[in-house]
């Protein structure tokens, strides 16, 4: 093989190393493939690929990690792309995988069914097997021996069965990380500030920590106090939602440029999110809708905002959770308690009612200015009135109030 053969030359002009160029073709000739064939294949799979709108930079790494493409056809790529199908990926799941784990194109068709079968039978559906797989190709390349020790170490972290079949299928490139890497990554998170029960628990919720560095981890840990938090107040915040350190700071700043868009402080920001950490993952336009929700109500917007910064929880409600909740407390002349004292509406609306019809009977109606009884927890309830919400929910029947009023419950 000439160093300065037409091969090589297109290979390098196409984007690969001179050193890249010359360990695709090397092997493949010792293999006895001609340089006109590999020629031809190399600008035909290239054009293929890219019609699969893979970018160039990725078709190089795909390459370099499965020289062997070049050794197939066109015919055989697509055979193997209609296989993928065939077995059950989505079209989108196979630009995944052979992105992910290239050697795909090089393995037969029963290698792949089989090492979804070692799946299915160790404990994961074949959707969830699919899905790992298109997300973590290499585990094409794992034996079943080899994943089952691998869920044995996870295990030996100390969680069950079912955290780590869970942790695994939403992160299988746990199956990647050494047991004694996925210890440091715990023993890091306990150097940061956190418990030992804190760091299972966070590796538990966000299995992504286990390939965090304990730089990353520091990294992230200052980025977010730099956004006006203190320490103690970000490892809460992480802890209470682990998926945020998977988020750039950039991302953490971008939400908070939306809440103050929004009509919100940077103080009152700071507080919500400390409060309700989930935030951070709620798209601006599902905010925006729940501002107007509650506008919807006869409340002013900045009446709406007061409420989401007392409460940020509310976010988090379906509409017909806060629906029938605001519109019943609005009935019964309490419509301060919703726009003043929001966390109230955590309350059942089942509860409510009852409870509001019980003290009605006993001359203790509910005011704007007297409404604690109405919201008083269950063990004091009990003891003053010696009734459960549960008797009361059976006496004072919400479901019949509420047809009654609205018409019928669909």
């Amino acid at each position: 093989m000439a160093n300065n053969s037409e091969l090589i030359d297109y290979l390098i002009a196409y984007g690969y190393t001179y050193e890249q160029s010359i360990n695709i073709v090397k092997p493949l000739i010792l293999q006895g493939s001609k340089e006109e064939t590999l020629l031809k294949h190399a600008k035909e799979n290239n054009l293929f690929l890219e019609g699969l709108q893979i970018p160039r930079e990725t078709i190089i790494k795909m390459i370099c990690f499965a020289p062997n493409i070049y050794g197939l056809t066109v015919a055989n790529l697509e055979q193997k792309i209609k296989d993928l199908k065939t077995i059950g990926f989505s079209d989108q799941d196979v630009i995944r995988l052979i992105i992910s784990f290239s050697e795909t194109f090089c393995l037969a068709k029963k290698n792949i069914e089989n090492k979804l079968l070692n799946l299915k039978e160790l404990g994961y559906s074949k959707k969830e097997a699919l899905k790992m797989m298109a997300s973590s190709g290499n585990l094409l390349s794992y034996s079943k021996e080899t994943v089952a020790n691998r869920q044995k170490e996870i295990m030996s972290l100390g969680y069950t069965r079912k955290d780590m079949i869970k942790m695994t299928r939403n992160i299988p490139k746990l199956f990647v990380y050494s047991l004694p890497n996925m210890e440091q990554a715990l023993l890091d998170l306990e150097t940061l500030g956190y418990t030992k029960e804190q760091a299972h628990k966070i590796g538990k919720l966000n299995p992504a920590v286990f390939g965090y560095s304990k730089e990353t981890l520091d990294i992230k840990i200052d980025e977010a106090i730099k956004l006006g938090y203190t320490r103690k107040q970000v490892l809460r915040l992480f802890y209470k939602s682990p998926a945020l350190f998977g988020y750039s700071s950039a991302t953490l700043k971008d939400k908070i440029d939306e809440l103050i868009s929004l009509g919100f402080d940077k103080d009152s920001i700071l507080r919500m999110t400390y409060m309700h950490p989930a935030i951070y993952t709620y798209k601006k336009t599902r905010m925006q809708k729940r501002i107007k929700d509650l506008m919807s109500f006869d409340i002013t917007k900045e009446q709406a905002i007061n409420m989401l910064t007392i409460f940020p929880g509310l976010f988090g409600f379906s509409l017909q959770n806060i629906e029938d909740k605001i519109k019943y407390l609005i009935s019964i002349n309490l419509k301060e308690v919703v726009t003043n004292d929001p966390k109230q509406l955590m309350q059942s609306v089942s509860v409510t009612y009852a409870r509001y019809e019980f003290l009605k009977s006993k001359d203790l109606t509910p005011t704007s200015d007297d409404y604690y009884l109405l919201f008083s927890d269950e063990p004091y309830f009990k003891k003053r009135f010696h009734v459960t919400k549960g008797e009361l929910i059976q006496i004072y029947d919400y479901k019949k109030y509420k047809e009654q009023t609205y018409g019928k419950v669909s």
